[in-house]
């Protein structure tokens, strides 16, 4: 099957994390791939299937203002066009609403099944464009890929093709022992602070750090300076400097996760939190503010980690400090989470991928 796939770019990301796995299973699947991106002035960061073929989908913005934008999009619809009637694809993917909408009416005319890809929680809210295109046109999608069962039960009987697809594990479950610092690590872009929560941690730190001595907190990832510099303010302001480490962008998560005892997700708002699923397939014991609806998807409280009620900065503290205490509950939840995160594999990911895939096409040779 020839595939063509549309995504803006394939920088950092869990969009652009998960379409690179897409793109690399689908290869090993026995698909032709095509992506559609910014691969001029855009970084690849995610490792590609060599098999994949790659074609430019980016247009240089020289002027701004409402005409300029408007004549910018019209370019885009024109190359998506372009790029659909020459590699000629059995499906369309576009991925993320203003793409997608690129892609649909680049489509128009050409008898091929065009899906929309989303990796936003729907309730979450978006630019007021981005969300537009999400309410008023996902429904023109053959079929609308979302990433959890409580975005389905939102969504209700708007868009019938939509269907639950789970993003997949980035790297092979832990297999083998390993030592663990005392230490409770958090991920994510600096530059997004607050809503990954980053002053909560700091905020529930302050209160537990005097009472752990031996342990620190660990905040991986990278930003702008002005970001790195406001968090270095705060640590300081809360007397926290000799007990948290900013690692900046960490190159071996997989390693990093391994040798960490709790991993802590306190974010405001998640879509289908990927570093949450890395962290638990290499048994860190985590805990999690249940937002998104994902997070309840992804753990079982108490089972294979901890899910505290959104919000709850206390109760998010009491968790941290019962899973430094306790050694047997850290146990016990690394190796239940190493279990149960099994069920988000690549291939797992692949198999649901292919029986859309399928699906759309017979149905559209009828």
């Amino acid at each position: 099957m020839k595939i063509l796939i549309f995504i803006s770019m394939l920088s950092r990301g869990g969009a652009a994390r998960v379409t690179s796995t897409l793109c690399n299973e689908m290869v090993k699947a026995g698909h032709e791939v095509h992506i559609a991106t910014n691969n001029t002035t855009s970084t690849i960061f995610y490792q590609l299937s060599e098999s994949a073929i790659l074609h430019p989908f980016h247009i240089k913005k020289e002027k701004t203002g409402i005409w300029a934008s408007i004549k910018l999009n019209f370019h885009y619809i024109r190359l998506a066009r372009q790029l659909i009637r020459t590699i000629k694809p059995d499906v369309i993917i576009g991925v993320e609403p203003r793409v997608y909408l690129y892609t649909k009416l680049g489509a128009i005319g050409y008898n091929a099944p065009v899906i929309a890809c989303d990796h936003t929680s729907f309730s979450r809210k978006q630019d007021s464009i981005a969300n537009f295109i999400r309410y008023k046109f996902y429904g023109t999608a053959d079929a609308l890929t979302i990433l959890t069962k409580k975005d389905y039960n939102l969504l209700g009987n708007k868009f019938p093709n939509k269907r639950v697809i789970y993003n997949p594990l980035s790297f092979p479950v832990l297999d083998c022992p390993t030592t663990r610092k005392q230490n409770i690590l958090c991920a994510g872009r600096l530059d997004v602070w607050h809503i990954k929560g980053f002053d909560i941690i700091l905020e529930c730190w302050q209160n537990l750090s005097e009472k752990y001595p031996d342990w620190v907190l660990e905040i991986a990832g990278d930003g702008t300076d002005e970001a790195t510099l406001h968090l270095k303010q705060t640590i300081e302001d809360k007397g926290l400097t000799d007990r948290v480490v900013l690692l900046g962008q960490v190159e071996n998560m997989k390693d990093k996760f391994a040798q960490t005892s709790i991993f802590a997700l306190p974010s405001r708002v998640e879509g289908f939190p990927m570093v949450l699923m890395e962290a638990m397939s290499q048994g860190c014991a985590c805990i999690a503010y249940e937002v998104g609806g994902a997070i309840p998807e992804m753990v079982t409280d108490n089972i294979d980690g901890i899910v505290i009620k959104d919000s709850d900065i206390l109760a998010f503290t009491e968790g941290l400090s019962q899973l430094i205490d306790d050694n047997n509950l850290r146990d016990r939840l690394s190796k239940n989470a190493i279990k149960s995160i099994e069920r988000f594999s690549p291939e797992s990911f692949m198999m649901s991928w292919n029986n859309l895939l399928n699906r759309l096409v017979n149905q559209k040779h009828k």
